[in-house]
């Protein structure tokens, strides 16, 4: 009996970290136009340690290593470059059949997740997008992905699995 009450103190005061796996897999992503601007702003909220393990183990198929240590003050100088890089190859608009390419425009942290943000410019009001959402799909079999328009006042959402990783939506 002294031995599991030992145990048990030490598993409770163990330090918390970010790298405990949590039960969930999911993404959600956000795509406003902005009429003003004539832009598309898309903000992508990711748990970091899912992204970083990803694009840890996407750069270890290409024979590099890479050690982002996202939100620590180790960051890798190089993280915002792996993370634009992870979003470009892995989130894909075409607007009536035309691929449109974002700017990264940054991150920032809430919690343990990481907001990534992308503007697309000089774009005319959407009528039909093309999306391929596959951010973590061939990670994590159970992920989901999530995205919700807000498109001239119209709101609609795609969900998005290793099922169905392109989707049409109409405005």
């Amino acid at each position: 009996m002294p031995l599991l009450i030992t145990l048990f103190c030490a598993l409770c005061c163990l330090p918390q970290s970010r790298t405990l796996h949590h039960p969930i897999h999911i993404s959600i992503s956000e795509i406003h136009y902005k009429k003003e601007t004539r832009s598309l702003q898309i903000m992508h909220k990711i748990f970091m340690d899912d992204l970083e393990d990803h694009i840890k183990k996407l750069a270890s198929f290409r024979g590099q290593e890479v050690y982002l240590h996202l939100g620590t003050k180790k960051e890798s100088p190089d993280a915002d470059a792996h993370i634009a890089r992870y979003v470009r190859e892995h989130f894909t608009i075409k607007l009536n059949g035309k691929t449109l390419n974002g700017n990264y425009i940054g991150k920032e942290y809430e919690t343990d997740a990481v907001w990534i943000y992308v503007e697309i410019e000089e774009v005319v009001l959407p009528g039909e997008l093309d999306i391929a959402n596959n951010i973590l799909l061939d990670f994590y079999s159970d992920q989901l992905n999530f995205i919700h328009f807000n498109i001239n006042g119209q709101k609609k959402s795609l969900r998005f699995h290793s099922g169905e990783r392109r989707q049409r939506i109409r405005f």
